[in-house]
């Protein structure tokens, strides 16, 4: 969930004043959704096949749900696109995209989480910055050698604790 925010935010900016519509309201939907949260949003909305989902999530993070019907006036005006389902077809189609105006398909950025895929690939023709699971999975990497690195730092500052909380109780 969070490797997908990250790579939108390094595709988009700073995400803060941006509409992200997050379709899929299930455990992966879940963690992309909690981690969007903290990027203080202009708008998160949740679609999902069953409304109820939608509108639970979307309550837990102060966003809007709608109705899987709307899912295409939705993405109208979202900077970022999300997609989570476990369906077994195709969400949103090269058609389907194609009746939204150009230039906020050139702006867009779509994260495909789901597998099989949501998203076609060929709405890339129409401009659309589209990544996949698999995209993700060198950021995720990236974070984990981050992590790692840091071990060694965070062991050093826990022995030095230690040592000052030894020589306390030896005070004491």
């Amino acid at each position: 969930g969070s490797a997908a925010v990250e790579l939108a935010e390094s595709v988009q900016g700073d995400l803060k004043c941006k509409k992200v519509l997050i379709i899929g309201a299930g455990k992966m939907g879940s963690l992309v959704a909690r981690a969007l949260v903290l990027k203080k949003l202009k708008a998160i909305v949740v679609a999902n096949r069953t409304y109820q989902s939608a509108v639970r999530l979307a309550g837990e993070l102060g966003g809007y749900a709608i109705h899987f019907e709307k899912l295409q006036e939705a993405m109208q005006d979202a900077d970022v696109i999300i997609s989570a389902t476990g369906a077994p077809h195709l969400i949103l189609t090269h058609k389907q995209m194609e009746n939204i105006a150009q230039d906020n398909l050139k702006n867009m950025v779509m994260v495909d989480l789901a597998n099989p895929r949501d998203i076609d690939e060929k709405v890339k023709d129409l401009g659309v910055k589209l990544f996949n699971i698999d995209d993700l999975r060198v950021i995720a990497d990236n974070s984990v050698k981050m992590r790692q690195q840091e071990v060694s730092k965070v062991e050093e500052i826990v022995e030095n604790e230690l040592i000052l909380l030894l020589n306390s109780l030896k005070h004491l």
